[in-house]
């Protein structure tokens, strides 16, 4: 008599194709995050071109890039009512956020006077907003909001980019370009987009 055809697979031809398996998806696996990492990079360099253009687009404007903070009186201390919108807000309009911009204009005129001494806190209403242009897909780090009383209010969202204001922090609370004496960290000068206090420009420096 015949043996009956088998069907099926033994125990030792499947753990085989299991072992096969893994093999290729342990080769995959590098290439698929490298294409992650790739696409991650391209936005990331993205956003970038797109917050510089923001700047330009802000500067051809109002003659100079946007202040990274304004402030009504400066003090080293952030969280205080003496802080006010920073570069982020102020180029709302820039990167196609003209709504949210809108929302809080009125706060905003208020920082931006030569005249005006404020501590409004309208401007504020936007903080919670998620940009994807402020956000960097390469971090992976925590997403929530960030609850440090900036400006003496919470909820934050988050962003992965930052304006260099030049130096600014020392003992005695001197702001860009004062003296650069008494005290180790008082380095004069500004960097691009500064620190402006109520009587100064509402702007960073020009693009020559």
């Amino acid at each position: 008599m015949r043996n009956p055809r088998r069907s099926g697979f033994t125990l030792i031809e499947l753990l085989v194709v299991i072992a096969i398996i893994a093999i290729l998806i342990g080769m995959l696996l590098p290439a698929v995050q490298k294409v992650r990492e790739a696409a991650a990079r391209s936005t990331c360099s993205n956003n970038l071109k797109q917050l510089s253009l923001a700047m330009h687009t802000y500067s051809d404007a109002n003659g100079g890039l946007p202040p990274a903070v304004i402030m009504r009186n400066y003090q080293d201390y952030p969280y205080t009512d003496e802080i006010g919108p920073n570069w982020a807000v102020l180029i709302l309009p820039q990167i196609e956020q003209a709504n949210l911009y809108n929302q809080v204009q009125a706060s905003l005129t208020l920082w931006l006077s030569p005249t005006t001494s404020t501590i409004d806190k309208g401007w504020t209403a936007v903080r919670s907003a998620s940009i994807k242009t402020f956000l960097c897909p390469s971090d992976g780090g925590n997403t929530s909001l960030c609850n440090r009383p900036l400006a003496n209010v919470t909820g934050w969202a988050r962003g992965n980019y930052a304006a260099n204001c030049g130096p600014h922090y020392t003992f005695s609370s001197r702001l860009n370009g004062a003296s650069s004496t008494g005290g180790p960290w008082g380095y004069n000068g500004r960097g691009p987009f500064t620190v402006v206090t109520v009587g100064n420009n509402r702007k960073g420096l020009a693009i020559q």
